[in-house]
């Protein structure tokens, strides 16, 4: 008998079975990969967060201390008025405080004043004397018999609230008196805690504290408690209310509750300043994802500053790069899954893909041994660095840990990354930047480069502010480089087949719309609704398409030499009719120069109406888009300047980012696929220039291009 010429291995139903079983196992592994790539996104993203939250904290701690140190230099100059005069009398005081402008030395003071120190024997003979200087229902107060008074004589500037606290005796209340006999012993600026209201004085009730340096008579000796106590004549001081200290320090913080305390205990009792005054627990507000404190010395105290996070800040947390990681994540699984169940129904193909998927497998089993954090701990004064086990299991050798310098670990790395990493190490060890995180190649035992990553910041100084000792992290990234590279090409091979479908459909649409036979008007309007939308999605699949082509490197730039100026009056005429759709219009603030630059005509036409087409979206109607072009040396600068709101702080650290739009209601209504800018930046670098922009909120936005001359 003869034999067939093809015999299947398996049965039909056991090679169905088997392509089944093949593809959802192939399915599964790809899902776990990117179910666990979302995780590990997520989980950066949190972490970025959380340290962005915790770097905000101590911006207030450096601005609180910053200004309570303005106002100490202050009270010190106070005290030159009396060294420099026998006497200082009531206008003296008045006109030197004016001078000041406490408005604009130290925004938020309540007052400067004087108080002068009494003993009981002159205490009739000081009322009758401030009461001749001009305010005959001057007193003491409160009422009683002391050995000794400190009773408020001056303060400025005279407003309603100031003067009601004139005579008040300081020396009464034992915390302020406790403050004042510090502040004479020492001869150093000292501040009260938290002091008890007074309803003589205030009607709005806010916690206050005060300032004060002590004043002594001219030319007595100081050397000694004893004699700095004889020799104080008096104090010059300031009074603090702490909510309109801290607004005119911190503004109006929508998105964090902010307290400060007197001291190290977070209890109501040592509760100087909360701006959510309506919140009257001490503990972190209720639900909040990020909390963090800082313990803040201030004058001759320390403050605690805490911050709760609010709903507005946690929804405010970009993570649309972990949201689009795991889309593209679940499009290539199920188009993976789907190949492996096609190529099983090929047996001359099916030996070759399992071999294929083992090592892929062998692959990623790597990957994910590789993700474990090599750390290291080193000391700049000396060069001594101490790596972890897993650093040397990253290069290739048998995983023990190692103590070694600076200078050998400087060999490892690649030569094009170490400038760039000796400068981010620099910075961070001289105080510039917080951490460093750099990606960078280093090369291995058998002498190929490999990836890492590397973090770390400096956790402890000497006095004189030197980074005595470092610690980070390290590493593997290599396969994460390797797969990024893999998915662009993969995006720039499907791109044929991403088209077609549309490619139809909006055919399919044009047909239908020049059809003879009227339609109904509801039919008309899904008609147009479509339409509309399949232009949108064309050119999202465009942009998509256009940016995946330029991070793979598969764009080819066409480099010519070129004058500039007809090409700008060029770009300005084609855009025109785009700008008068928005009620716009585009106009030169400078004239042409003569000059000629090296770009890709197109390219460069793409940038410049991305760029004009988003200023005259976002100015308000009628207003006049500018556009100013000046030659910088060797590099020419092109600038569009729109009058719409600005950017957003939230924002600018990823306008320039994939997918980027400002999270407000009307950039939603402006549209857009949030990939212009993203591809601008890309084709604007491959033409060796670069693209900027500068923005205040509310004051509109100027992006601008420079190019190198031709």
């Amino acid at each position: 008998m003869k034999l067939p010429a093809f015999r299947p291995l398996f049965h039909r139903n056991a090679d169905r079975l088997a392509i089944l079983v093949m593809s959802l196992l192939a399915l599964g592994i790809t899902l776990g990969i990117t179910l666990t790539a979302w995780k590990f996104a997520n989980n950066a993203i949190e972490l970025e967060t959380r340290r962005h939250f915790e770097l905000r904290v101590m911006q207030v701690h450096e601005a609180i201390r910053a200004r309570m140190l303005d106002c100490r230099q202050l009270l010190r100059r106070s005290t030159e008025l009396f060294d420099a005069s026998s006497s200082v009398n009531r206008s003296d005081w008045r006109a030197y405080v004016a001078s000041l402008h406490l408005e604009i030395g130290c925004p938020g003071i309540q007052g400067l004043g004087y108080i002068e120190r009494v003993p009981d024997s002159q205490r009739q003979a000081h009322t009758a004397r401030v009461r001749a200087g001009g305010y005959p229902g001057y007193t003491m107060w409160p009422e009683g018999d002391r050995a000794e008074y400190a009773p408020v004589v001056y303060m400025e500037p005279a407003n309603e609230r100031n003067l009601r606290s004139l005579g008040l005796d300081m020396a009464f209340d034992p915390t302020p008196r406790k403050a004042l006999e510090r502040a004479m012993d020492t001869g150093l600026v000292t501040l009260t805690p938290k002091l008890r209201l007074n309803p003589q004085i205030d009607t709005d009730m806010q916690t206050e504290f005060a300032m004060f340096l002590p004043v002594y008579r001219n030319g007595v000796a100081l050397d000694n408690v004893a004699q700095r106590r004889l020799a104080t004549q008096g104090y010059v001081y300031a009074v603090f209310r702490a909510n309109n200290l801290m607004r005119s320090i911190l503004g109006v913080v929508g998105d964090a509750r902010l307290q400060i305390f007197d001291g190290a205990e977070t209890t109501d009792a040592h509760l100087l300043y909360d701006n959510l005054p309506d919140v009257r627990q001490t503990a972190p507000t209720a639900g909040s994802v990020y909390v963090a404190e800082w313990h803040t010395p201030v004058i001759d105290r320390a403050w605690t500053v805490r911050a709760s996070s609010l709903p507005v800040f946690e929804a405010a947390v970009d993570r649309s790069r972990a949201n689009l990681a795991l889309a593209v994540g679940l499009v290539i699984s199920f188009m993976l899954a789907a190949l492996v169940a096609r190529l099983l129904t090929q047996q001359a193909r099916a030996r070759h893909m399992t071999t294929e998927l083992r090592e892929s497998r062998e692959v990623l089993g790597l990957a994910l041994d590789g993700s474990n954090l090599a750390l290291f701990d080193s000391n700049p004064q000396t060069g001594v660095v101490r790596m972890s086990d897993r650093w040397n299991a990253l290069l290739g050798y048998p995983a023990e840990a190692v103590q070694t310098t600076v200078q050998e670990l400087e060999a490892l790395v690649h030569p094009d990354d170490l400038p760039h990493l000796r400068g981010m190490l620099s910075d961070v060890l001289d105080g510039k930047t917080v951490f460093y995180d750099i990606e960078h190649r280093v090369r291995h035992r058998e002498g190929y480069w490999i990836w890492i990553r590397s973090r770390a910041r400096v956790v402890a100084r000497d006095n004189q502010g030197r980074a005595v000792r470092l610690t980070g992290t390290n590493s593997d990234i290599t396969e994460r480089k390797q797969m990024q590279r893999m998915k662009d090409e993969f995006i720039a091979t499907v791109n044929h087949e991403l088209r077609t479908p549309l490619t139809a459909l909006i055919g399919s649409l044009a047909l239908l719309k020049e059809e003879s036979s009227p339609l109904s008007p509801t039919a008309t309007t899904f008609l147009e609704m479509a339409d509309k939308n399949a232009d949108r999605l064309v050119s999202l699949v465009n942009d998509i398409l256009e940016i995946e082509k330029i991070e793979a490197g598969m764009v080819e730039l066409k480099m010519e030499q070129m004058a500039l100026g007809p090409f700008i009056e060029q770009a300005l005429a084609m855009n025109a009719g785009y700008a008068e759709q928005h009620g716009t219009r585009y106009q030169l603030a400078s004239p042409l120069p003569t000059v000629e630059v090296m770009a890709d005509r197109d390219r460069l036409q793409q940038v410049l109406t991305n760029l004009l087409s988003n200023a005259a979206k976002y100015s308000p109607s009628g207003e006049t888009v500018s556009v100013h072009v000046e030659r910088l040396d060797n590099r020419v600068k092109i600038s569009v300047t729109d009058r719409g709101p600005g950017v957003p702080d939230e924002f600018r650290s990823r306008i320039f980012g994939k997918f980027a739009q400002a999270d407000t209601s009307d950039s939603t209504k402006k549209g857009g696929t949030g990939l212009g800018l993203a591809i601008s930046k890309a084709l604007v670098e491959a033409m060796n220039g670069q693209i900027g922009y500068e923005s205040a909120v509310g004051a509109g936005a100027t992006f601008f291009i420079v190019l190198p001359v031709a």
